[in-house]
């Protein structure tokens, strides 16, 4: 709270002063910059949402592009490469050797 104010000493006070909020009357009462955090909050969301739907095209896109390029050479590359990735044969480090 940006007061420090707790909500029972407040509710007292609106009782004991306010003729509009009888006893049974619950406010809710919320600080500017809570709702600003609020809005923060949504905005950023928002864009890591889109970012998300992003990836997600190029990846469908990759998907489609190994899937083609599979088709035209008659291989199944997404089984091919894996094979090699497990078989430690698809490393791209050179071996220095010294004469």
């Amino acid at each position: 709270m940006l007061y420090e104010i707790k909500s029972a000493i407040l509710y007292r006070w609106l009782y004991k002063y306010s003729p509009d909020h009888p006893k049974q009357t619950k406010i809710v009462v919320e600080m500017e910059s809570e709702s600003q955090k609020a809005l923060f909050y949504k905005e950023k969301v928002a864009e890591l949402e889109r970012h998300v739907g992003q990836k997600q095209i190029q990846l469908d896109f990759l998907e489609k592009l190994i899937e083609l390029a599979s088709e035209e050479l008659k291989m199944d590359l997404k089984k091919n490469f894996s094979s090699k990735l497990l078989n430690g044969s698809g490393s791209t480090s050179r071996k220095n050797h010294s004469p």
